[in-house]
């Protein structure tokens, strides 16, 4: 029978956390290598964590929300559910929604890409989107801020 593994310490579990929220969260592998421990502590804290309530361990899609959200407005808008349909669209509730909805996606999208464009060519012409071939070849860790990224062994 194995022994039991000891449980996380207060000081052990903040670590983790901090490490994990600078980052934006990582799997364990690089988390093991930046907090200097093995892979299968850091997975056990990790397992610990989770089941404690801490982590969320599965990734959710990105950029989906918002779209799908805002389609499936026009699809489920109904009386039932908001009885202030009929005084505020009454025009277009239960016949146009969904293509009214579609409408104001391809609106926002436009207006994204337009401004996203605008910007990246005022930074263009300002400061520029790329650094000279000098700093990249260096490495950008160095050059702008006198840090080494990687330790090669």
């Amino acid at each position: 029978m194995p022994a039991p593994r000891p449980s996380l310490t207060r000081g052990q579990r903040m670590e983790v956390l901090s490490v994990l929220k600078r980052t934006g969260g990582l799997p364990v592998r690089p988390l093991s290598t930046r907090m200097g421990m093995s892979y299968m502590g850091v997975k056990q804290y990790c397992l610990e964590l989770e089941k404690k309530g801490f982590l969320e361990t599965w990734r959710q899609p990105r950029g989906v929300g918002g779209t799908l959200g805002a389609l499936l407005t026009g699809v489920f808008a109904t009386l039932e559910v908001n009885s202030n349909l009929p005084t505020n669209l009454k025009d277009v509730v239960g016949k146009s929604l969904v293509g009214e909805q579609l409408k104001a996606m391809f609106v926002t999208v436009v207006l994204s890409v337009v401004a996203t464009a605008i910007i990246a060519v005022v930074l263009k012409a300002t400061i520029g989107l790329r650094v000279d071939e000098e700093i990249e070849s260096n490495g950008l860790d160095i050059s702008e801020h006198g840090e080494e990224g990687y330790h090669p062994a």
